[in-house]
């Protein structure tokens, strides 16, 4: 397993972790769609939530919600409306990231940007 793989899936479980904890409800996690994937998906009402989580170490001369660029954002919002017709769903939904940043002697932090991009006007 790559380093950068494991890094993600923690990275990924801090972030389920956090969401549980500000009462979302977990639906699905590492959600694809051919070759993209979508890291978690959940739900608080009244949003459906699809959440992309970057995690960092803090040492990074850049935030970590700054890696999320207009094409990965592009393929999470296509990826995300695949998910809409797989599992049809007539409610509000947003893009959230997720940014983590690990520090040597304190843990991580966590920053959630709430409704961080949009696929323009919402259907």
């Amino acid at each position: 397993m790559r380093n950068t793989y494991k890094k993600g899936r923690i990275g990924e479980k801090i972030g389920m972790d956090y969401l549980r904890k500000n009462n979302y409800i977990i639906l699905d996690a590492n959600w694809r769609a051919k070759r993209y994937e979508i890291d978690i998906i959940a739900y608080k009402k009244p949003y459906l939530t699809f959440v992309e989580v970057k995690f960092r170490n803090n040492d990074k001369n850049y935030a970590a919600e700054r890696a999320v660029n207009p094409i990965k954002q592009r393929r999470i919002i296509n990826t995300a409306m695949k998910y809409l017709e797989a599992n049809p769903y007539k409610g509000e939904y947003r893009f959230d990231i997720l940014a983590i940043s690990s520090h040597p002697y304190f843990g991580y932090s966590i920053s959630h940007l709430k409704d961080a991009y949009w696929p323009g006007i919402r259907q």
